[in-house]
């Protein structure tokens, strides 16, 4: 179970909350039992208050901690006073809260909200440094009238993550003219050997480049490229194709296969109307790929592969390199059921991979291509949640038309088992938070006959609770991308 100590924290006066909070809902106080009963066991959440986009993460050699930053409203449980929280960990798995790193309502340039960014080590004057959008102006949609309210600003530190000290002036005031931008922001800083070839830019006396996420009215988002030698002096670059409506989150690396070969990978967030995805895309910046001409003047990313992240609520991309081996760790955001909370899940070890020969059902085999793409897991570092001392082994147990009890007596758990002599067309599944009665419990199984894994909450709880009984939630009938193993 993941430990959180909380620290004492600056907290402005001020509120700006958009968003209503729900009429006669009092926050629970934490430490408290009703705090504590429908927070995540490891996923991180704030110490209280609304919570969305990971912002910044990175590795800190000299004091061999992570440090993950945070969007954060530190005065209400709904948007607004957008904060940068900060929390630090030794191992990717338990985090200690620090002090809120970046407030609102304190400079020039920032005083309406602090939104997304990312960091990097040795950066202006030599120190650690984090890159973020400063608001002005609200609201930002990209449904809406742009206010030209984001700037690319920035942050130093020179205490090793503990306090940071703002710049004075924006590193880019506004988006490039001339362009009727639906947004211009979350700005992604990171060093490129492929754009550098492209360019032409001599990378033996410091070439940088930065990413702005956005998009241009009635023609599709856009990643907006910036370059420059000290990161202060920037020059743009003509942006990328077009996907969905918005572009945000938007990060970059280079990754390099076991083959050793390396590619352009591209992390975004898509807003589209009503869905939006997280999606990756690989591909060139030598004006070529997937049988298009492109114009060698425009700098297009030509995408030469792309794919849909994760296929749940997942939203809002931030990686940062590990330590130990080389891999790139992505960390993001779900919501929860109500989409009220948000919570920062989906850390993973991010690869490029083989794939294997295609065999078909009769036993013949096809002749098949090698083909590379993107592939995610979950941190192996997770593994430390595990209580080994709680392991309970059952060599078999026979379901046949009825169920059995498990010993387990934990909140949380995993439950791995195989299902042998499973008959065709018939049900199989487990129940987890069963009351004695039986009148609460919750339901998973697999229905062969639909094809079809079920969540069943319909009895979870006995309470009633007036405030999201008339949420509009319903259960998922659109198809869901998983994966069932059946043995």
């Amino acid at each position: 179970m993941s430990v959180v100590v909380a620290y004492a924290a600056f907290m402005s006066t001020l509120v700006f909350s958009p968003l209503a909070a729900h009429d006669g809902i009092a926050p629970a106080k934490p430490g408290t039992e009703p705090f504590e009963q429908f927070r995540p066991v490891y996923h991180f959440l704030a110490r209280d208050n609304w919570i969305n986009d990971p912002c910044g993460p990175y590795y800190d050699e000299e004091t061999d901690l992570y440090h993950l930053f945070y969007q954060y409203n530190p005065n209400s449980t709904v948007w607004g006073n957008a904060t940068w929280g900060h929390a630090v960990s030794k191992d990717q798995v338990t985090w200690e809260d620090y002090p809120n790193a970046l407030r609102p309502f304190e400079d020039k340039w920032d005083h309406l909200g602090v939104f997304s960014g990312s960091a990097m080590g040795n950066a202006i004057d030599g120190k650690r440094t984090v890159f973020y959008t400063g608001v002005t102006a609200l609201p930002i949609h990209w449904t809406k009238k742009y206010l030209f309210g984001e700037h690319v600003v920035y942050a130093t530190t020179a205490d090793n993550g503990k306090t940071w000290q703002k710049g004075s002036e924006p590193l880019i005031e506004l988006p490039p003219k001339g362009l009727n931008v639906t947004g211009w922001r979350d700005p992604n800083v990171f060093h490129s050997k492929s754009l550098d070839t492209y360019f032409g830019f001599d990378a033996t006396n410091g070439s940088n480049y930065l990413l702005v996420a956005g998009g241009i009215h009635d023609v599709g988002p856009r990643i907006f490229l910036y370059h420059a030698e000290d990161y202060k002096n920037t020059t743009f670059s003509p942006y990328s194709a077009s996907w969905g409506f918005n572009f945000a989150t938007t990060v970059y690396r280079e990754i390099q296969d076991e083959d050793g070969e390396v590619h352009n990978v591209m992390r975004f967030a898509a807003e589209g109307d009503p869905n939006r995805y997280p999606m990756w895309a690989t591909g060139s910046f030598s004006g070529g790929g997937c049988g298009v001409e492109v114009d060698p003047e425009a700098g297009l990313f030509t995408p030469l592969m792309v794919g849909v992240s994760d296929r749940s609520d997942w939203y809002a991309n931030s990686i940062y390199t590990d330590k130990d081996v080389p891999r790139e760790v992505g960390i993001t955001i779900v919501r929860d059921i109500y989409d009220v909370d948000e919570h920062l899940v989906g850390k993973g070890d991010w690869i490029v991979s083989d794939s294997k020969d295609v065999s078909c059902a009769d036993g013949s085999t096809k002749q098949s291509k090698t083909i590379k793409t993107l592939g995610v897991k979950p941190l192996s570092d997770l593994q430390l949640l595990r209580n080994v001392d709680a392991l309970e082994q059952v060599a078999s147990v026979s379901v046949n038309g009825s169920s059995q009890v498990l010993n387990s007596t934990g909140a949380s758990f995993e439950l791995i088992a195989e299902v042998s002599d499973f008959e065709r067309g018939s049900k199989v599944g487990f129940e987890v938070r069963r009351s004695s009665a039986g009148d609460e419990v919750t339901t998973i199984f697999y229905d062969d006959a639909e094809k079809k894994v079920t969540i069943d909450r319909s009895k979870s709880s006995t309470a009633e609770c007036a405030v999201f009984k008339d949420n509009g939630v319903k259960p998922i009938s659109d198809s869901v991308w998983g994966y069932l193993y059946q043995i």
